[in-house]
């Protein structure tokens, strides 16, 4: 007598999608190239760091992201949704929260992009201004929001504690194009993010 073999796991594309897909997005402002052709994609419930020097083009894809901007060519596209017809106020409705780069009240910022029940929550700088304690406390919250709320976060920091902390993937922009894109320890040892930012510290 032969028995079957146990069935294989299903699976399905929509399982192995990632949440998040930046494609080939391209910015300019006048002559300035903002973003040049930035793709990258982040899966469901990781946390993702968005890190470069100032003027890498982070604030400006978050902006693209959150529609208050529209991008020139590329897509972005959420659960497989184009947003490129979605308008700013359509944002909150479609599964993406976001706070904005402010000096106080950081917890108040986060409650507020939280209450509308994102899948994806954009967290711009949510450590400038913040002790060391604060800091701590802060990734301390940042990461029970993804594990308890399941929710897939884009973080762009400076401070870069909390980045390597934190992050499941880091993506590196510089000059407004994609250097970088991997787990830490690929990110931490890539030539090209240690000349552009990180330096020899990480």
């Amino acid at each position: 007598m032969t028995t079957s073999p146990p069935p294989l796991p299903q699976t399905t594309a929509s399982a192995a999608a990632p949440l998040l897909e930046i494609a080939q997005l391209t910015m300019r402002f006048g002559g300035i190239v903002a973003l040049e052709n930035v793709s990258f994609t982040v899966s469901n419930g990781r946390i993702a760091g968005l890190i470069g020097p100032n003027g890498a083009g982070k604030t400006t894809l978050f902006n693209c992201l959150s529609r208050l901007y529209r991008s020139e060519r590329g897509d972005i596209r959420l659960n497989g949704r184009s947003l490129r017809r979605c308008a700013a106020s359509d944002i909150a409705a479609i599964g993406i929260g976001r706070t904005f780069q402010s000096p106080a009240r950081k917890r108040v910022e986060l409650a507020r992009a939280l209450a509308v029940g994102p899948s994806l929550l954009l967290l711009d700088e949510p450590a400038g201004g913040l002790n060391h304690d604060e800091v701590a406390e802060l990734g301390a919250l940042i990461r029970s929001v993804r594990d308890q709320l399941a929710i897939t976060i884009l973080l762009v920091e400076h401070h870069m504690g909390l980045v390597m902390s934190l992050s499941d993937q880091v993506v590196v922009l510089n000059f407004g194009r994609v250097i970088a894109d991997g787990s830490l320890e690929e990110v931490r040892g890539n030539p090209a993010v240690a000349e552009a930012y990180l330096g020899t510290r990480y």
